[in-house]
């Protein structure tokens, strides 16, 4: 009987990441707009640069860390069409195996850039001419993004049924901007999601079989997560992405019933964990930008002014207000959070956080004539569903600035509130057609 229940969610599982892997690399339910293949190029130029310096100049030129050769002046004062004109033009050297123009590399200096690095590895091994590698290092990009959403569903599947979780895939595939990450080089989405399915899923287990793994192992996990995570994509949306971390740990100090004390020294301990993994992050970045500038203060000059820009208005000449910022990042439509493009069926971010918190509050009222085990259940993801909105909101409030420039950063809103918030209309929507069918049955 296990065994059939074994094979028939492998089966289930597969059947998703399928799906998942074919929307993401080619588009053809329509849910992403045409330009998705092209989302955000000028920053995946990081990595195409990364490449072209790692072909003619080593793998560890530079330090390692991405960039790109100098666009022209001209471009840059425009930053429009001509800056984006010299960037397709190097992309396309690129894949038609030439060296790209300029002789000097402009590297980035925000983040070690782990993902150019890596697939700087995969083109010395790969026979292949460079547009082909290109699309093998989407596919595995592709691949490893589909892979943490399925963990989640599984996760989602084990706890509160088939059908919760199959409406959460669907929510999650009718989700434009998450293909526009999900093909990109550059964003790398799936390691924003190793701290948080780390934790969610050595906790899944210890509630099963306690013990199973020590507290200094789940710290140990933990640690190599959160350094992956910064390593491959640096210090990028790193608030929601550290406060993930903690949704699991609510969930289940609901669920077991522990002790305040016991949650909040655990708290404490993944803090500095976290916090500790940033540090040996920081190290790195110091040492790779010490390889280009040959000083370490000018390592560390960097990171403090980058942190000061991002987190600060006052850098801007005319900066914006606060209510205008909130209102484009929650009612702007240029980057839809969820929708489909062949029938126009779009939601703002606004409008997308509404309908949660509308199914919170009903499955909260669904829950008190369902049976004690489901119900502590139920309760465990209302609390933390709602706890992980504050995930997405650090983010706003440290990095205001960052925010009034960027619209692609509404995708902090599935780090990962709108995963809990998808499932919580999945488990709404279960139990209503549940009771629905046993009132047909009477």
């Amino acid at each position: 009987m296990k065994k059939n229940h074994r094979i028939r969610t492998t089966i289930y599982l597969s059947a998703l990441f399928i799906i998942f892997f074919f929307s993401y690399s080619t588009n053809f339910l329509g849910i992403a707009a045409k330009y998705y293949t092209t989302f955000d190029r000028s920053d995946e130029m990081f990595v195409i640069g990364r490449l072209d310096a790692a072909t003619y100049q080593g793998i560890l030129s530079y330090g390692g860390l991405p960039g790109s050769a100098h666009p022209t002046r001209d471009s840059i004062a425009k930053m429009n069409y001509d800056y984006m004109k010299e960037v397709n033009e190097k992309y396309d050297y690129y894949l038609t195996d030439r060296k790209m123009p300029g002789d000097k590399f402009a590297a980035y200096y925000s983040q070690s850039g782990g993902q150019g690095l890596s697939y700087s590895v995969l083109q010395k091994i790969l026979p292949f001419k460079n547009e082909v590698k290109i699309r093998i290092y989407r596919a595995i990009n592709i691949c490893l993004l589909a892979f943490c959403f399925i963990l989640f569903l599984g996760w989602c599947y084990r706890n509160y049924g088939l059908l919760s979780s199959f409406i959460t895939f669907l929510l999650l595939l009718f989700s434009p901007i998450i293909h526009n990450f999900a093909f990109s080089l550059w964003w790398t989405l799936w390691s924003y999601y190793i701290p948080f399915l780390t934790m969610l899923l050595i906790l899944e287990r210890n509630n099963k079989s306690p013990g199973r793994y020590s507290e200094n192992k789940t710290l140990a996990f933990l640690f190599i997560s959160v350094f992956a995570k910064c390593f491959f994509t640096g210090f990028e949306y790193i608030t929601p992405t550290l406060a993930a971390i903690l949704c699991p740990i609510i969930y289940y100090h609901i669920l077991e019933k522990k002790k305040i004390k016991t949650t909040f020294i655990f708290i404490c301990k993944t803090i500095i964990c976290s916090v500790t993994a940033l540090l040996a992050e920081v190290f790195l970045l110091i040492n790779q930008i010490k390889s280009i500038e040959g000083s370490y203060a000018k390592g560390i000059e960097y990171l403090i002014h980058a942190f000061t820009r991002r987190s600060s208005l006052d850098v801007d000449e005319f900066p914006p207000t606060i209510q205008e910022i909130l209102n484009e990042h929650l009612f702007g439509i240029d980057l839809v959070i969820w929708g489909h493009s062949v029938y126009n069926i779009t939601l703002t971010l606004f409008t997308t956080i509404l309908i949660v918190l509308i199914m919170c509050i009903s499955l909260y009222f669904l829950s008190k004539k369902i049976d004690t085990t489901n119900k502590s259940k139920s309760k465990a993801l209302l609390v933390t569903t709602l706890l992980s909105s504050l995930a997405p909101i650090s983010w706003i409030v440290i990095f205001t600035e960052h925010v009034s420039k960027h619209s692609l950063d509404r995708i902090i809103w599935y780090m990962p509130f709108l995963l809990y918030g998808f499932l919580v209309i999945g488990v709404c929507l279960s139990i209503i057609l549940s009771r629905l069918r046993r009132r047909k049955n009477i």
